[in-house]
């Protein structure tokens, strides 16, 4: 999957339907949680779910980081059961449920996503990408902040700045030619942004390092 900044930090819970069909926890027996029960709530005519986390789900998973040592084993046994347990009585909607045309196009997304952060020094238009991929400006825009958290011109603008960063660090090229490596014909321009971005100027930034 890809992420905003390449960079994700949490857990992946797996769990085997089968073998929880085959052997229920024993915590669980009462609640009649199997695999299959599992499966016939999320991943019904073979789709799946995708909701966020709320106060409930926070809770379960702040238990996993942060425990004593000698403790941590036993989080690790008693939070999945906890999650199952939250799992089974949450409402699930179609709104939750995200078709193979939906998967599509988070993944035409982020085809889109790779083009614009391997050719900082282009500048795309919404429109242009809408007419280059054949998909609704409106669509684009929405499923693009949904997968990385801000929009299209805020999510390349800080990728821009990061890079100018690096240039100033690794190089000795000339600010307007990094300006102009990360898509800006005008130095003032990108030294503006750069402000923006780092509290200083091009400049000040290559000499504090």
């Amino acid at each position: 999957m890809t992420l905003p900044n390449e960079n994700y930090d949490g857990l992946t819970i797996c769990i085997d339907l089968d073998k929880l069909t085959q052997k229920i926890p024993e915590l669980l027996e009462d609640a009649n949680i199997t695999g299959s029960f599992l499966y016939d709530k999320f991943c019904k005519n073979h789709m799946f779910s995708s909701f966020s986390g709320n106060s409930k789900t926070e809770s379960i998973f702040r238990d996993f980081y942060n425990k004593p040592k000698q403790l941590q084993n036993s989080y690790y046994k008693v939070k999945p059961l906890e999650l199952l347990l939250y799992l089974c009585e949450l409402d699930i909607s179609d709104k939750n449920q995200l078709s193979e045309y939906q998967s599509e196009q988070v993944e035409l997304i982020r085809t889109i996503h790779e083009q614009l952060i391997s050719n900082l020094d282009k500048r795309f238009t919404i429109d242009a990408l809408s007419k280059q991929y054949l998909i609704n400006t409106t669509t684009l825009k929405n499923i693009f902040k949904t997968v990385y958290g801000t929009s299209i011109a805020s999510h390349v603008k800080t990728h821009r700045m990061e890079k100018a960063a690096e240039l100033l660090i690794n190089t000795q090229e000339s600010i307007a030619d990094i300006a102009f490596q990360v898509g800006y014909d005008s130095q003032s321009k990108f030294s503006s942004s750069f402000k923006e971005k780092y509290n200083m100027l091009p400049s000040e930034y290559r000499k504090r390092l």
